[in-house]
């Protein structure tokens, strides 16, 4: 019994031991590869910088393309030399972006990426998408594309993030009609993708927003509100009294984020509607148009039964001109929900000081003589 005991204490500290060695080699590696990686970071990008500066004189020759080739026989090095393209391509416009594209295909670079789109290890094929949609080369493009055929999410979100990057409209376009609600990504995350897309968004947003899925269809109504381009307005319109929900609250929201207040009045007749949520939206809306013609619509809302529709309703009329006028109307009802909404956007938008000096400037009941009989009656 004593024997066996002795024998596990001696394999738990050669055990122990064996760790500490592994641990301390593994930290030495590191060390290595790190001193290692500083040292071709330094190489590749003061070489790089060199030949880039030629490439608007069309001055880089055999010897410089052999040279970047070389690199791509390390995994490291190749790493190393995309970054380093990557940066060059996020940095230029016109020509020299044409040719700094260009140049990376000439060595080889995208087809080391498009090989290691076949690889069984899934983060080194998400790091290849990644690469290559960085690296904008409109040949990768069949490749990246085939990488949307699986149930990894990453994996879905980096090719469609690579296809945005790289800015080509009908494998943007293709790339989306593979997508749908059942696809394992958030709506915010699609918006995201369709707000940084890279090519002509006009094109792209007239397609997709008449796309027959209509989840799609919702997020580029969406993405084109955030594009801020009023010669999409006519469009969105045109799904104002749409059938579908979604449809119909992205495109009050677009007009809202656009800030166009043309179609006010086909927006206000929403603040009636059976959805809580396209009536929170409207809300929201009116007070981004900053429109005196909303008064009327919101002080309805900051009635309504549901709790983000008053809120939405009191931050915006206490925003519009004559809006803190128009809410003593409500302070001076019985609407306890009401007013308990109106006196919360009022606390959070303005300090008391600046009620008293607004007070000064306008007729009575006072704002402030309202606000602390309401609370002193509490």
């Amino acid at each position: 019994m004593e024997l066996i005991i002795v024998y596990s204490i001696v394999i738990f500290i050669v055990l122990i031991l064996s760790l500490y060695v592994y641990l301390i080699f593994e930290r030495l590696n590191d060390k290595r590869k790190s001193k290692l990686s500083h040292k071709s970071e330094f190489e590749i990008s003061t070489l790089l910088d060199k030949i880039i500066s030629k490439i608007d004189q069309n001055e880089i020759n055999k010897d410089d393309i052999e040279l970047l080739k070389s690199f791509l026989k390390s995994d490291l090095t190749a790493q190393i030399l995309t970054e380093k393209f990557i940066h060059y391509i996020d940095s230029f416009k016109g020509t020299f972006l044409e040719q700094t594209v260009k140049l990376s295909e000439e060595i080889g670079i995208v087809d080391y990426h498009i090989n290691k789109l076949s690889t069984r290890d899934k983060n080194a094929r998400i790091v290849a998408i990644k690469n290559l949609g960085g690296l904008r080369n409109k040949k990768a493009l069949d490749h990246i594309l085939q990488m949307l055929n699986t149930s990894n999410p990453e994996q879905i979100y980096t090719s469609l993030k690579a296809i945005s990057n790289i800015g080509d409209e009908e494998y943007f376009i293709r790339a989306f009609q593979m997508i749908d609600e059942s696809t394992s990504l958030s709506e915010r995350s699609l918006i995201e993708i369709a707000d940084g897309f890279q090519g002509d968004k006009t094109r792209v947003y007239l397609e997709l927003m008449n796309s027959q899925n209509d989840f799609i269809s919702t997020v580029f109504i969406k993405s084109a509100g955030n594009f801020k381009n009023t010669i999409l307005l006519d469009e969105i319109y045109k799904f104002i009294d749409d059938p579908n929900n979604e449809k119909k609250i992205a495109a009050v929201r677009a007009f809202g984020n656009i800030g166009d207040n043309r179609y006010i009045d086909d927006i206000i007749k929403h603040a009636k509607s059976d959805s809580w949520e396209l009536r929170a939206t409207v809300a929201k809306v009116l007070g981004q148009l900053n429109d005196a013609k909303a008064i009327e619509a919101l002080l309805e809302l900051v009635r309504d039964e549901n709790f983000f529709v008053r809120r939405n309703s009191s931050d915006s009329i206490i925003s519009l001109e004559s809006g803190l006028e128009a809410v003593k109307k409500v302070l001076l009802g019985d609407d306890k929900f009401a007013i308990d909404s109106i006196i919360d956007s009022i606390e959070r938008k303005f300090t008391w000081d600046e009620l008293v000096e607004y007070d000064k400037k306008h007729d009575e009941p006072k704002l402030t003589d309202l606000i602390s009989k309401y609370i002193n009656q509490q």
